[in-house]
Formats: structure tokens, sequence, C-alpha cells
């Protein structure tokens, strides 16, 4: 008895499934666009002030890393340089 509960059980949520994954032909993107914009009102968007703080920071932060890997692609050029000198030097 119980054999023949589950196997009715699992064939009514298999004929869910399939009825869930079945679209109706030809309102798949009106209700696509649909969620698309209940989702773009749950965004809670970043005010105007908030923005230019925000973009002066990710500006400054990229301007001072592209700095640092200048220094450090400098102080890497003339360590090799000075190295190629010294074995300029030893070998002649």
């Amino acid at each position: 008895m119980i054999k023949m509960e589950k196997a009715t059980v699992s064939a009514k949520i298999m004929d869910d499934k399939r009825s869930q994954s079945k679209p109706m032909a030809g309102s798949g993107a009106f209700n696509f666009l649909g969620e698309v914009k209940q989702e773009f009102k749950k965004i809670s968007w970043t005010d105007k002030d908030e923005l230019k703080v925000y973009t002066k920071v990710v500006v400054a932060f990229t301007f001072i890393f592209g700095m640092s890997v200048l220094f450090v692609d400098v102080i890497i050029q003339q360590a090799l340089a000075g190295l190629n000198g010294f074995i300029r030097l030893i070998t002649g």
C-alpha cells in the first residue's frame, strides 16, 4: 500500500514538473520581460552623490595601483639592466 502511494505521489510530481516546464507558445518572451521589469523595481539604486564618491574612490585606487605597477616595473628593469652590465663586465 505504501509503495503504491509513493508511486502515485511520484507520478503526480513528475506530471507537475512536466506541466511547469512547457511554456505557452509565444508568451515566453513577454513573461520574461515582465519578470525583468518586476526585478528592476526591486533594485535599490545608488543616489548621485554616493555614485560620485564611489567613482572617485575607484579612479583614485586605479591610479594608485597603476603607479605601483609602474614603480615595480622600473625597479625590475633597472635591476636587470644592472645585472646585465655586471655580467658583461665579468665576461668581457
